[in-house]
């Protein structure tokens, strides 16, 4: 279970055909970065912010 900072903006999200299915993003880039041989991906998280950091081997 995901534990979402604000439940009605992520259904409301569902609901609006922004978001396919809950739980999957984090595991779909970590997947698609390995398979084109690219670092793992750096997720920056705090309090008020987060960021993903998507490296080129290239």
């Amino acid at each position: 279970m995901n534990d979402y900072r604000n439940p009605s903006l992520a259904g409301a999200m569902k609901n609006l055909g922004l978001v396919n299915r809950f739980g999957r993003g984090i595991t779909r880039i970590k997947t698609s970065m390995a398979d084109n041989g690219n670092p793992e991906p750096e997720f920056l998280v705090n309090d008020a912010q987060w960021a993903v950091i998507l490296r080129s081997t290239r």
